[in-house]
């Protein structure tokens, strides 16, 4: 029987990780392993820790070779983050993003090509929100604060700096006729949405993975009742 595998391709967010007690675990009923045991389709996890748009690039071809006859993709969190030790260092210099958003687009681009030209389906997630509160007291460990918060002018701005990347995504992939599954929204409907963000105010948190889940399966179900009134549609009109 025909077995359809189902790829999981970004960074450490489509990976499960999360971030307990001062350190980085994968989580133990992600939204993947959650997904894989509910579908009869073999599950194949390419995500990785700190993977960027240009690095999955490089690494790409590698996964298409296994030939995945689904992807589910989300990168850009990496992409849009600094170095803040330079921020630190140097508050009124001029810092880019590790990957800029011209760039991003860009690469974006370049992958779902290399996709669509391989035959591969493809699934977009967005990009679940930050909490700027958080995620600032995170990344100025050991650093000078007020550094980086004169060079950013307010927190706030994490927020709105990591916005534009999901923005982006869906620019990109809608562009090219792919679906997003908005789990951005998902997140900040629910009101208290920091409650589902790690300690690091990046990383959805355990009970964030369910969210994605359903996020997921939600769409796919959407998808076959969708199919199922087109096909009946069809046969109507012969």
């Amino acid at each position: 029987m025909f077995e359809k595998k189902v790829a999981f391709i970004g960074d450490s967010i489509m990976k499960g990780v999360i971030y307990e007690n001062e350190r980085f675990q994968i989580s133990k009923n992600s939204f993947v392993k959650r997904f894989a045991e509910s579908t009869n389709f073999k599950i194949e996890n390419y995500a990785q820790f700190g993977m960027t748009s240009g690095k999955l690039l490089k690494k790409l071809d590698s996964y298409i070779e296994r030939k995945p006859d689904l992807v589910f993709f989300q990168v850009g969190g990496n992409d849009c983050n600094y170095r803040w030790d330079l921020i630190s260092g140097d508050p009124f210099g001029e810092h880019s993003p590790v990957v800029p958003r011209e760039d991003y687009a860009m690469n974006l681009a370049a992958v779902y090509r290399k996709f669509q030209d391989a035959g591969v389906g493809v699934i977009a997630l967005n990009l679940p929100p930050l909490f700027a509160e958080r995620f600032f007291a995170h990344i100025s460990q050991g650093l000078s604060e007020r550094n980086i918060l004169k060079w950013l002018g307010a927190k706030s701005v994490i927020y709105s700096h990591h916005e534009t990347y999901s923005s982006i995504l869906e620019d990109v992939s809608t562009s090219f006729g792919i679906d997003v599954i908005d789990i951005r929204s998902e997140f900040l409907l629910r009101g208290r949405y920091h409650e589902l963000i790690c300690e690091d105010g990046m990383h959805p948190s355990e009970a964030a993975q369910s969210i994605i889940y359903r996020g997921i399966i939600n769409y796919l179900i959407g998808k076959t009742v969708w199919n199922v009134k087109q096909s009946n549609k069809s046969a109507l009109a012969s």
